[in-house]
């Protein structure tokens, strides 16, 4: 009988998969996106300038004008309407804010947004001054009540570059869920799209097409064209970082994308974020060489941060990873010096000094000193690369200099590392390939808009991989809506993650013979993808058994004509997970048995392909043959499961202090194995 998940399922609408062209002209021509300044915000900060012109009461709003407005602050929102002004706010609730408001609508509206985190200053223009001022007393953020334009402007003017300086200087913590510099870490989707951008090769026009969107946003702005003017002169790969240490808007820009995880921003820089990753990992090497004999150091960092923030920070022993790249310095008293004047342990915003304890011997993302590459050579400063993994070893308040101070401790990350795909080596194509279907693995964690903002961005850069590029992009979309608690609570997801697949399966199936492509393994995972939903939820054993046969075959076949090792070890241990669901489902117990020891031929084919290419290790390797320790306990095999729980035994004990619960869980195997023998 079936489910009703089965009853939701209906045969998959053929008009829903979309035509393959095998034509592939070299011709394809990439037309910029622009961006709309209605939808995107470049920048970390933004200006609402809230006012009806029609009150005869309040000075006319015409007064400032969008140049005066954008001179000051490029994002610049006129609107009259307190409901719509609130959501706009809630909706850029990651962007700093400054609000410039009439006397009457104020008085509504800034007892309602006082509070919020991203509300910077306010500024109240009106004509009757001695009545606002009274109200607005109650509203530390509120600057001052103007009846001068040109005292208001300047006044602006002041506080949106003490803040850009506060920006500069590193020592303003982003706000928002993902804004801030560092955040609890988790190895996320976002860490393999900063990988991807970091290993493709970018088409020559991408400079170009680099200049002409920012030159088109930033249209009427003289300081920023000038920047673009000299940027196209004097760019190179090799002056990334010059640049990126460089007091302009570039630097905030980028930084703020990458806080805000602004995907499409992000792809704009991404041949600028590779240029700072190769300079960066050339200074790795150079400055592991020169602190081998003293290999710990200490870093420091000045920033202003919430005091929510600093709660967290006293929780000895959490781990942080930084969102965007992370400025250091070599020199304490520097950091403390641009860190200013002094607050109280209890104030809304803090100022920490981070002390952080590098050991140059551990394996990390890069860093390093960047004193001859820097715009600001004597600054000292050791910038790390997105995604570093820290500690937090202990923050307390320091009576005497009047500040936080935050140890940190950089960690090593040789696991994270050792999990990220090896790109090394391959073509730009097959770099390409592997990169994006590496990152569709991630972003179930996402959504489907941000999948498809990723996807567009990749269609947009390479413009003639987009056929096979669309194949992934429904293999992510299934994955996306595959996921369990979505098809238990959403039976129609069903459909929609049979109809990505096949999709998918159509597209790959055109590109088989594309030996730089190896749509292999991608084809193998659809078959077992289908055979698991036709199980599971539309719970026809006969349909999910054919996919399984037809994966199986499909595998065993490719492996035929296949030599890299990297894809046979995955088509063997795809063909193993086939075995291994088949027997699952299976009711007779010989047959099931049987399916169980075609399983162990394949995970064994699997390692000893992994013993040739991998060291013992290695994570894949050991979850191999753990793997196969179980399968072969479920047939009775003990004696060939015993000799296999003993070398995983014997590779954990190498690192018993890692291994702790890994290494008790064995020892109780293996005790349960001698009891039934």
């Amino acid at each position: 009988m079936k489910s009703s998940y089965a009853n939701n399922v209906t045969s998959i609408p053929q008009n829903t998969i979309e035509c393959v062209n095998s034509s592939k002209s070299n011709e394809t021509q990439r037309c910029p996106q622009f961006f709309s300044r209605e939808r995107i915000n470049l920048e970390s900060h933004q200006l609402i300038l809230l006012s009806k012109s029609i009150d005869q009461t309040e000075q006319d709003d015409t007064l400032f004008t969008s140049n005066q407005l954008r001179q000051i602050v490029d994002y610049t929102k006129r609107m009259d309407n307190i409901e719509e002004t609130l959501q706009f706010i809630e909706a850029t609730k990651d962007t700093i804010t400054f609000l410039i408001c009439s006397g009457s609508l104020g008085q509504i509206i800034i007892p309602q947004t006082h509070t919020l985190k991203n509300i910077r200053s306010i500024y109240v223009y009106c004509r009757n001054q001695q009545y606002h001022k009274q109200w607005s007393t109650e509203y530390p953020k509120i600057k001052e009540v103007y009846i001068d334009l040109d005292l208001l402007l300047n006044d602006l003017r002041s506080d949106v570059e003490h803040y850009l300086q506060e920006e500069r200087n590193d020592i303003f913590s982003g706000i928002g869920r993902d804004n801030y510099t560092l955040e609890t870490y988790t190895f996320s989707w976002w860490n393999y799209v900063i990988s991807l951008i970091c290993h493709l090769t970018y088409p020559e026009d991408c400079r170009q097409n680099f200049l002409q969107v920012l030159r088109s946003y930033y249209q009427n702005k003289e300081v920023e064209l000038k920047i673009l003017d000299e940027f196209e002169r004097s760019y190179a790969s090799d002056s990334s970082v010059l640049w990126y240490t460089r007091n302009t808007f570039l630097y905030l820009v980028i930084n703020t994308a990458l806080r805000q995880k602004n995907i499409e921003v992000i792809f704009l820089f991404a041949f600028f974020i590779k240029d700072i990753y190769v300079q960066l990992k050339n200074q790795y090497e150079i400055f592991r060489i020169n602190y081998l004999n003293d290999p710990k150091i200490n870093v420091y960092r000045a920033q202003i941060i919430s005091l929510t923030e600093i709660n967290l920070l006293k929780q000895n022993g959490r781990d942080f990873i930084n969102n965007s790249f992370f400025s250091t310095t070599l020199d304490c008293s520097y950091a403390l010096f641009i860190l200013g004047s002094s607050t109280g342990p209890n104030d809304e915003t803090q100022r920490v000094l981070f002390e952080i304890e590098i050991d140059v011997r551990l394996m990390s993302q890069p860093f390093g000193l960047i004193s001859n590459l820097s715009y600001f050579p004597n600054e000292n400063e050791v910038l790390f690369m997105i995604g570093t993994y820290f500690k937090t070893i202990q923050c307390v308040y320091d009576d005497d200099k009047h500040i936080y101070i935050a140890k940190l401790r950089l960690e090593d990350d040789s696991f994270t590392l050792k999990r990220k795909l090896d790109l090394a080596g391959l073509t730009p194509r097959a770099t390409l390939k592997a990169g994006a279907v590496d990152i569709s693995k991630h972003l179930y964690r996402v959504g489907e808009i941000d999948i498809n903002i990723v996807f567009d961005q990749l269609f947009q850069l390479f413009p003639n991989e987009k056929q096979w590029l669309n194949a992934i992009r429904h293999h992510t979309i299934a994955i996306l809506y595959r996921q369990y608690n979505w098809l238990r609570d959403c039976p129609e997801y069903v459909n929609i993650v049979l109809s990505s697949y096949h999709q998918a399966l159509t597209i790959y199936q055109a590109y088989l013979n594309d030996k730089e492509l190896d749509c292999a393994l991608d084809i193998a995972d659809i078959y077992y993808g289908m055979g698991k939903i036709y199980h599971i939820y539309v719970q026809d054993y006969l349909l999910a058994n054919e996919k399984f046969d037809l994966g199986i075959c499909f595998c065993n076949s490719s492996l035929q004509t296949i030599t890299n090792i990297g894809t046979r070890i995955e088509l063997y241990h795809s063909i193993t997970l086939m075995y291994e669901y088949k027997a699952l489902v299976e009711n007779d117990e010989s047959q099931r048995k049987r399916l169980i020891l075609d399983a162990i031929k394949y995970q064994k084919l699997q390692l000893e392909e992994m013993l040739s290419c991998l060291p013992c290790d290695n994570p894949s390797f050991m979850n191999c043959i753990s793997n196969l320790a179980w399968l072969q306990t479920s047939v009775d095999l003990v004696n060939e499961a015993q000799i296999n729980y003993e070398k995983l035994l014997d590779i954990y004990l190498q690192n018993p202090e890692q291994s702790f619960s890994e290494i008790a869980t064995i020892y109780n195997t293996l005790s349960e194995i001698n009891i039934e023998k």
